[in-house]
């Protein structure tokens, strides 16, 4: 069969629109190729095939170099100059490597010019600048594709409106108000959550933040707890295991509890080893769905009667003092840190860019205690997360009528007994709400 016209030329594009040179149109030193991996990359290595090709690259020395061999002249080397790139892609008639660059530099010019909230505006303008001189300079553009310019355009129309999003939906049904298909804000999911962490300085990691949601949201229960609903009760202390109350449910009922304590697990898995212990303090996680301090678990703990003192045990890395920190803001109410130490005792995970600016965020806030704000200081100054994960970890104590004592695990720190739970202990560390008014007694006047 007669190869394609210009196919071995075609095979030296797309061969070097793959290199450094073509990537980012700097380059001191010309493409390279071996002559024979060239003809068989062509699919031009045999018979009339190879004639055709051969016969090619004789006519395109105006374009290229064939180096041969001193003595035996047998060609080895194709040799090609990124100064003759334009030249070669138009007597192809392919868009070359600088064109596109230029096109794509160009799609994030004008994405800077998109409608979005005042509140991300100033945000989104340096986020478009970046990538619009990254991709100029042939730089990464991650998580966009210059081969994709098309999926590209449409994450950057995406980007402004989820930023906008104000409802609580769930995933199928935003996706087919925001593109137009059920499923394709899934596709986009992955690239449009590293976006959002990278244009909000990790403020947005996920589309659960925005409200997006897969599943409604709910919250997982074990302890001592009866819901009360006009109809009838709920008594979770009957139940062995933890339990999943959806969130419209939790808004139908009152909660009644003999219990002084709650603590909040960040990890699903931990609060059901806790649970078996059997203990009287209320367990609370919101699992993996949503991310933790979603609507479900706020909803809860605010409902939560006053006289129940709130603890949270979550990873130590600075995304899990971010949800401490989060989880105060929003329920507005005093809740106590647990095992909650950053453990250089191996080197984790290396603190990323986004973790270092969580890290001088957290220090700035009102909402961690010193004693919290050590603990980040010695991971901002190792420079690693440390054994961060609640599994790897030993458990936190549960105190309670059946809770076995902690001596075999002497590393964990434990919630105070009942007497002790409404007041400062060095089992964790405490943030104090706002302080309350008390009402003085009266002076008797004598002879009233």
């Amino acid at each position: 069969m007669q190869p394609a016209t210009n196919s071995i030329l075609a095979a030296l594009a797309a061969r070097y629109e793959r290199s450094r040179a073509a990537r980012t149109g700097q380059s001191a030193r010309d493409f390279l190729i071996d002559y024979e991996l060239l003809l068989r990359e062509a699919g031009c290595a045999t018979d009339e095939a190879r004639v055709c090709a051969e016969r090619d690259l004789e006519d395109a020395q105006n374009l290229l170099t064939i180096e041969r061999h001193p003595r035996t002249h047998i060609p080895l080397t194709i040799r090609f100059s990124p100064a003759n790139e334009e030249r070669l892609f138009r007597h192809l008639r392919l868009v070359s490597p600088a064109e596109k660059r230029k096109d794509f530099a160009a799609l994030f010019c004008e994405a800077a010019g998109f409608p979005v909230q005042e509140r991300w505006r100033a945000r989104w303008v340096a986020f478009c600048e970046q990538l619009e001189a990254a991709a100029g300079a042939g730089e990464s553009v991650t998580p966009f594709s210059r081969d994709n310019p098309a999926d590209a355009r449409e994450i950057l129309l995406l980007l402004p409106r989820l930023l906008a999003w104000e409802n609580e939906s769930l995933l199928r049904f935003a996706s087919s108000r925001l593109c137009g298909d059920s499923k394709r804000l899934e596709s986009l999911r992955a690239r449009l959550e590293t976006c959002l962490t990278r244009l909000t300085d990790g403020i947005i990691c996920s589309l659960e933040d925005l409200g997006i949601l897969e599943n409604e949201r709910a919250v997982i229960l074990h302890g001592p707890l009866r819901l009360c609903f006009p109809t009838g009760s709920l008594d979770l202390g009957l139940l062995s295991a933890p339990s999943r109350i959806d969130r419209r449910d939790l808004r139908k009922a009152s909660l009644e509890t003999p219990a002084v304590r709650c603590l909040t697990v960040e990890n699903l898995a931990v609060l059901h080893e806790l649970a078996k212990t059997n203990s009287a303090t209320i367990l609370a996680s919101s699992g993996s769905e949503g991310g933790f301090a979603h609507s479900a678990i706020i909803e809860f703990l605010q409902k939560l009667p006053e006289r129940v003192t709130c603890w949270h045990c979550g990873d130590t890395d600075p995304k899990g003092f971010d949800i401490l920190r989060h989880l105060r803001e929003r329920t507005g109410r005093t809740i106590h840190s647990l095992a909650m130490e950053f453990d250089g005792s191996q080197t984790g995970p290396p603190l990323t860019e986004t973790d270092r600016k969580t890290i001088a965020r957290l220090l700035d806030s009102p909402l961690l205690v010193e004693s919290e704000k050590a603990q980040l200081t010695a991971m901002q100054a190792a420079g690693h997360k440390g054994v961060f994960e609640q599994e790897a970890r030993p458990l936190p104590g549960v105190m309670g009528p059946t809770t076995p004592k902690t001596a075999q695990n002497p590393r964990a720190s434990s919630l105070p007994p009942d007497n002790a739970s409404r007041r400062n202990t060095s089992a964790g560390s405490s943030f104090k709400g706002p302080k309350r008014r008390t009402k003085k007694p009266r002076r008797k006047i004598v002879g009233q």
